[in-house]
């Protein structure tokens, strides 16, 4: 039998908020970086990121669709259960974004909305 691992809705709507938020970033930096042929690492680079946060949404999507929710007796917090693969598959997804944000960041440019 797979283990299944609790996660708080909240921090799933705060990962969300964050791909959304990158998202948007990576948008207008694609803008400029896509008018220039020296910043093909750049571009690439933006590009890895966009489609990981896009998995990202598409794996929580799948998961948001049939959700197993629980409640703690207190009422405060709702928690999702997940699947130990689906749990692995997010773990390397924002392991990923953060090695791209990181690499995007020791080139100056910055991901955070203005």
């Amino acid at each position: 039998m797979a283990k299944k691992y609790a996660v708080t809705v909240d921090s799933i709507f705060d990962i969300l908020s964050e791909v959304e938020n990158q998202a948007a970033c990576i948008k207008e930096l694609l803008s400029y970086t896509l008018a220039s042929a020296e910043k093909d690492y750049i571009t690439n680079s933006l590009c890895q990121l966009f489609c990981i946060n896009k998995n990202i949404v598409n794996l929580i999507d799948r998961v948001v669709e049939a959700p197993d929710v629980s409640q703690e007796k207190d009422e405060s917090e709702v928690e999702m259960v997940l699947e130990e693969a689906t749990l692995n598959a997010l773990e390397i997804l924002m392991i990923s974004r953060f090695y791209w944000a990181s690499e995007l960041k020791k080139l100056n440019y910055s991901l955070l909305a203005n």
